[in-house]
Order: C-alpha cells, then structure tokens, then sequence
C-alpha cells in the first residue's frame, strides 16, 4: 500500500514537473509564433489540362529568424483568396 502511494507521488510529481513544457509545445504547435517578414516573391501558375485548370499559388518570404544575425527565406504554397492579400 505505501509502495503504491510514494509510486502514485512520484509520477504525479513528474506529470506536475512536465505539464509547462508539454502545454507550451502544444501551444506553439497549435498557435505558432509570429515573426516579422516580408514578400520576397510570389509565383502563380495555371495548368490546363483536358479542359480542367489547376491553380497553384506560392509565397516565398524574407525573415529575420530569432537569435541569428543572417537571413531566412521560407517558401509556403497558400490559397488563391490569401495569395490576392
């Protein structure tokens, strides 16, 4: 009984400990983080085959990543309604 108990402690204690970075990550993979960029390029293109037409639509952005001194380029296919923005 007593075993069972100061087990029961221990990995509670350990739930307890990990909760924040657990919670945290999971924020952050739900929410993200927001950093300041800008519009590099953006590449459109229309493909016609059979009489049906595929539209694709990518954004290729500039940033400052955090705790680097050069920068990044990240490149992200989006929908024709944000493509228009």
């Amino acid at each position: 009984m007593v075993r069972a108990l100061i087990l029961l402690l221990l990995v509670g204690g350990f739930v307890l400990l990990m909760a924040p970075f657990a919670i945290s990550s999971l924020w952050i993979d739900q929410r993200g983080i927001e950093i300041p960029g800008q519009v590099f390029s953006k590449d459109e293109r229309v493909v016609v085959r059979d009489s049906t037409w595929i539209r694709s639509a990518e954004v290729t952005v500039e940033y400052d990543p955090p705790h680097e001194s050069m920068v990044a380029f990240l490149t992200a296919t989006v929908s024709p309604e944000r493509f228009d923005e």
